[in-house]
């Protein structure tokens, strides 16, 4: 649809690229799983605690809940960061070329790729990063749905709960996007102080929009799963539990 030459033979090459990947993901995943027992498997994992950490208020839960598993928390972010740091890159990239090379056709030719092609490949890796975070969540959210249900029980509101889960995909998203714009500007100065020379303003800007537009795209998309947890009984939580 943009006119890029080639495009169909060149999307071929993604398919084994995405294979390997998938491939070399599940690598270690499977390597792990194949070393548990059966009775192991079958149990849920429990960590002792070394300390309690007592907390105040909804939003020091969230963050409790997502430093536990920092593993899926950071991997939760770096898809988020991945974006927002192609997207600081590119408006870099693209500022610099409109003011000191703009007239010459190698100028000319940076801003209109920019423009369409390279700017919609950045939004699809927001938008992928996206839900790489919000699937993270839900699992954590499933994982715990035995406590969250314990906590409705001894008398936290539906409104609390969703809260709790809303305040631990603000955290995501904020380290995510926080940590992109950051990277993102220091691969910019990494080319040489001249690409920001006039423009270090707009983009830091822009890094922080960006944020903030991935921030707002996955609590947005939270609130479905918030009101299917709503739904279910404590009791049947516990239960099966």
């Amino acid at each position: 649809m943009l006119g890029q030459p080639d495009a169909g033979a060149k999307s071929l090459l993604v398919l084994p690229v995405a294979l390997l990947v998938a491939l070399a993901a599940g690598l270690m995943p499977a390597w792990l799983a194949a070393r548990l027992g059966p009775m192991a498997a079958v149990r849920p994992p429990v960590t002792a605690a070394r300390h309690s950490r007592p907390v105040g208020s909804v939003a020091g839960l969230a963050v409790l809940n997502l430093l536990r598993v920092r593993g899926r928390t950071l991997l939760g972010a770096a898809g988020l960061a991945l974006g927002v740091a192609a997207f600081t890159v590119l408006l870099a990239l693209t500022l610099a070329f409109r003011g000191e090379a703009a007239g010459s056709l190698l100028g000319n030719a940076v801003v209109a790729q920019a423009r369409g092609a390279d700017y919609l490949s950045v939004a699809l890796s927001l938008l992928l990063g996206a839900a790489g975070a919000i699937d993270v969540l839900i699992i954590s959210q499933r994982e715990r749905a035995a406590d969250l249900a314990v906590l409705r029980a001894t008398g936290w509101t539906n409104r609390e709960l969703a809260m709790l889960t809303l305040y631990e995909g603000i955290g995501l998203a904020l380290l995510g996007g926080l940590t992109g714009a950051v990277a993102g500007l220091l691969v910019v100065l990494s080319l040489g102080q001249g690409v920001l020379h006039g423009h270090l303003l707009a983009v830091a800007g822009a890094a922080l929009l960006a944020t903030l537009a991935a921030t707002a795209l996955v609590s947005a998309a939270l609130t479905v799963p918030i009101r299917g947890l709503s739904r279910i009984a404590p009791a049947h939580l516990l239960a099966a539990d």
